[in-house]
C-alpha cells in the first residue's frame, strides 16, 4: 500500500479538450490529495509528446479528446510505457468505450458524472496497483456477456486464442465446416468450442458471440487479419477462377 505522503509525489496528466473539466479535476485532486505534480493537456498527441520527455505515474484520459482519442492515448502507451497507468473518463454511459478501453490495457474506467468520492477511490487503489471500473459496468463482469474468457482462461492459452479465431471467422459470416477448414481442425471440435462460447455467452444461436466481436473490434485485429485474409483471399480466388472456367 502507498503512503498518502508517496501518493503526494505521484506525476499525474489530465488529458481532456474541455479545459473547464480539467481545470476542476485538477483542482480536487490538488485539494483532496494534495497532489503537487498535476499537468494539464488537450489531446492524446500532446500526452504522448510529453511522455517521451519523461515518465508520468499516471494519466486520465478522455474518451473523446482529439487528436489521438483516450482508447488510441491508451493502447499507445501501454504499448511504450506499460508501467505508466491510465484511467479513462467518459460522458457516456455505454458498454463499447468501457470494452475498449479494457481491451487497451487500461486500469480504471470513470463516467464523467462520477462522484468525488469514487474518482478519489479509484485513484488511490489505481496508484496501489489495482484495477478500478465504475460501478456501472460491473455487471459487465458478472454476467459473463461481453468480456468472459479474457477473465477465466490464462491470456496465453491455446484455447482462448483458437476461441479469438472462432470468433472472428463468425464475425466473417464462416460456417462450422469452413472454420474447421481454415483451422485445421475437426468440425465436432469447432461445435465443441461453439457450445462453450454459447455457454460462455449465455446465448443459444451465436447472436452474443457475433456481438462481442463487433464490440471488442475483432476484425480489426491486425494478426488475425495476417492469419486469415490471405487465406481467404485465395479461396475466394480460387472460387472466382472455378466458376469462370
Amino acid at each position: 500500500m502507498i503512503h498518502s505522503s508517496v501518493i503526494r509525489e505521484q506525476k499525474v496528466i489530465i488529458a481532456d479538450s474541455f479545459p473547464f473539466f480539467r481545470q476542476g479535476l485538477s483542482d480536487f485532486l490538488k485539494e483532496h490529495h494534495k497532489l503537487k505534480n498535476i499537468v494539464e493537456l488537450n489531446s492524446g498527441i500532446e500526452v504522448i509528446n510529453l511522455l517521451e520527455k519523461e515518465p508520468f505515474h499516471l494519466v486520465i484520459a478522455d474518451m473523446r479528446m482529439a487528436p489521438c482519442n483516450g482508447i488510441e492515448t491508451t493502447a499507445y502507451i501501454k504499448e511504450k510505457y506499460p508501467k505508466t497507468k491510465i484511467i479513462g473518463m467518459s460522458p457516456f454511459d455505454d458498454e463499447f468505450y468501457f470494452l475498449q478501453m479494457q481491451r487497451k490495457g487500461a486500469d480504471g474506467f470513470l463516467l464523467k458524472s462520477t462522484d468525488k468520492s469514487e474518482v478519489s477511490k479509484a485513484i488511490e487503489m489505481i496508484l496501489n496497483g489495482e484495477k478500478y471500473f465504475t460501478n456501472n459496468f460491473k455487471h459487465v463482469f458478472i454476467q459473463n456477456t461481453y468480456y468472459p474468457f479474457y477473465h477465466t482462461i490464462s491470456p496465453n492459452s491455446h484455447i482462448q486464442e483458437r476461441y479469438r479465431q472462432i470468433i472472428y471467422l463468425l464475425c466473417k459470416n464462416k460456417k462450422t465446416d469452413e472454420i474447421s477448414k481454415l483451422l485445421n481442425i475437426s468440425d465436432r471440435t469447432i461445435d465443441a468450442d461453439r457450445c462453450k462460447l454459447n455457454k460462455l455467452f449465455n446465448c443459444s444461436n451465436g447472436s452474443a458471440i457475433i456481438r462481442y466481436g463487433f464490440q471488442i473490434d475483432i476484425l480489426g485485429d491486425t494478426l488475425l487479419k495476417q492469419k486469415f485474409e490471405s487465406v481467404l483471399d485465395s479461396t475466394i480466388k480460387m472460387i472466382n477462377e472455378y466458376n469462370f472456367k
